[in-house]
Order: structure tokens, then sequence, then C-alpha cells
């Protein structure tokens, strides 16, 4: 791990920063969007230390940010789940305050291989779930920023203060307070991990009406994707440009959290499909959106904008979240540029 000796200027007065990085290092381009989203909403400097949250957190590391920082701050994501950012076990060795931001934990099915293909194929087969392990919560400084309701809730039972304040990729656009109306017959779609016939199935009807961009999410889509002739194929080159697509599109079809959320964030519909038992989609629950079994017969709803099943509420739901989170930052002394 190569750490820049050089300290950044800041301003007098700004804190010094270490960034647990959910990026460096991360094959899923949602992670992208989280830390790119954190940084444009929160008035910080640039960080003094940048690691990799990846890889387990050395006894150098934890030095300096004691002896150098001020705050550690985690962008979030999937962070307080045991075994995803192996850094994060080493936290117990840092003295500083380390909010969290959007942190997200959930009931991990114990499954092997062969649970990983059953789910790919969508036979509905479901492993025994995990119980939900507090170690790395426990590690963080209260209260903890909870992405979710499931994790706000999980916490609190655990005897840990929460805010429930969301995700950044929610947050990035100026407010908007109704969905936008199709212009257009653009539908932007992303692939889940799951079921993968009956979203090829899905993208062929959809290929009947709309004009469709599927979205690579991760590296091994772009082969996934490569198997619908006729569909244009975006590759990630940066956070700007996926948030274009979402914000320009008349229709995001997704199974995906960070292809819905920044699609909300700028009033554009969704239609989201996934496996409403898991844990992490508690957030879409709570903004009102519908989650709906991959298949074919998706495409008649998105036909019928009418039978979407969007409202007014995900507005309302999403203006709360912007104040509780401007409120957590304020806990943690750090101002933030988006409007509440």
């Amino acid at each position: 791990m190569t750490l820049a000796p050089q300290k950044p200027q800041r301003p007098a007065g700004a804190p010094r920063l270490a960034w647990a990085s959910i990026a460096t290092g991360a094959r899923n381009y949602g992670n992208l969007l989280i830390e790119w989203s954190l940084r444009r909403i929160l008035d910080l400097p640039e960080p003094a230390i940048s690691f990799d949250s990846f890889a387990p957190m050395d006894d150098a590391l934890a030095r300096r940010i004691n002896a150098e920082c001020d705050l550690l701050l985690s962008p979030g994501c999937t962070t307080l789940q045991v075994g995803q950012n192996a850094a994060y076990l080493g936290f117990d060795r840092i003295r500083v305050p380390k909010p969290c931001f959007g942190g997200c934990l959930w009931q991990a099915a114990r499954s092997g291989r062969l649970g990983m293909v059953l789910h790919a194929l969508g036979t509905g087969a479901r492993p025994p779930r995990s119980p939900v392990d507090l170690r790395i919560a426990r590690m963080m400084s209260a209260p903890v920023g909870s992405r979710d309701p499931f994790t706000h809730e999980a916490l609190r039972a655990g005897g840990i203060d929460s805010r429930l304040i969301g995700c950044p990729t929610l947050l990035i656009a100026d407010p908007v307070e109704g969905w936008r109306k199709p212009a257009g017959r653009t539908a932007v779609f992303s692939l889940s991990r799951g079921a993968l016939p009956r979203q090829w199935e899905l993208v062929g009807r959809l290929r009947r009406r709309w004009k469709v961009t599927a979205f690579v999410h991760e590296p091994y889509e772009r082969k996934v994707l490569g198997a619908f002739p006729g569909i244009e194929r975006v590759q990630y080159e940066s956070p700007d440009q996926y948030v274009r697509h979402y914000a320009q599109a008349d229709l995001v079809v997704t199974g995906r959290l960070h292809g819905a959320l920044p699609a909300i964030a700028h009033g554009t519909p969704v239609v989201f499909f996934g496996d409403p038992s898991d844990t992490r989609l508690s957030l879409l629950e709570h903004l009102g959106i519908p989650i709906r079994r991959p298949g074919a017969d998706l495409a008649a709803i998105v036909h019928s904008p009418s039978s979407m099943g969007l409202t007014g509420r995900t507005f309302e739901v999403v203006a709360q979240l912007r104040r509780s989170f401007a409120r957590y930052a304020g806990v943690w002394g750090i101002g933030t540029r988006m409007k509440c």
C-alpha cells in the first residue's frame, strides 16, 4: 500500500481526514457512485490519508491515522457487514472519531457455489440466513449513519445509536417534487445478479417498444449483455457519465439498488426487480418503490405507466432523508453542499 507523503493544503480550521475508500480495488461500479456522490455532498477538504478499505489495516496505517487525522470517515455501502471490507476489522485501533455515512448490513445467505448458481438461474431456492453480526458497527463512533431501515433497526436492537440517513446516490441532485413524464422511449436497463434467463426474456420484450440502453455495473456483465443484440451497452467511464444517463432517460428498469437510487434522485420513473426478502432493499420499500420479481411480465408494467405503482410519497421521504443526512453531518461538524 502506497500512501502519499505530501500533506494537502486545507482551509484553516478544516478537519484533517482519513478516508476509508470503498472505490479503490472495487469491482462494483456502484461503489464508485457512492464515494463520488458523498464527496460532492460533503463540504470537506481533500483527505490527508486515503486507503483501500478492502485491504487489511496494518499497524503503521493505524498509527498514522491516530497521529495525523481528526476524523476517519466511512462512505457507507456494505461496510458494516463483516467479511466485506477487511480494513474495518482493524478499526478498534483507531482513536479518532469514526463517523459512517450510510452504512449497511444484511442477513447474508450462507451459500456455496451451488447456491450462487441456483440464485442466478432464478430457481427460488433460498439457503439459510446468517445472523446479523454487529462487530464492525460497534467499532464505529455513535451515532452511526445507517443507509436503510433494516440496518437502522438492527443497530438499535443491538443497543447502538443509529440515524437513518439514506444513501448519497439518492441525494446528489437538487430536490425534485415528482416523477418526470417521459418525453420519448429511452429506457436504461441494468442487470441484477439473479434470475438471468428471466432478465434476458424481459429485455427482449422491452426492445419491442423502447430504445434500450444497458449499463455495465460489474465487469462480468460485459459478456452477459453481449448476448442481447441490438441494444447499446454503456461501459463505465465516470460516475458523472452514469448519472447523466439516469437523469436523461425516460425510464429506468433495474435490479440494482444503485441503478434505482440515482434515477429517483432525478425524478426518473423506476421499475425495480429483485428479491423482496433481500434486506438491503428495505430502503426502496421505505421510499415506496415496489420490488417486483424479474420476468417478462414486467414488460406489461413498463408499457402501462399507471401500473408502475409510483407515487409522490417517494419524494417526501427523500426530503426527510436529506434533512436527516444534513443533521448527521452536523453532529461531526461537517457542512453539506446539498439543498434540503
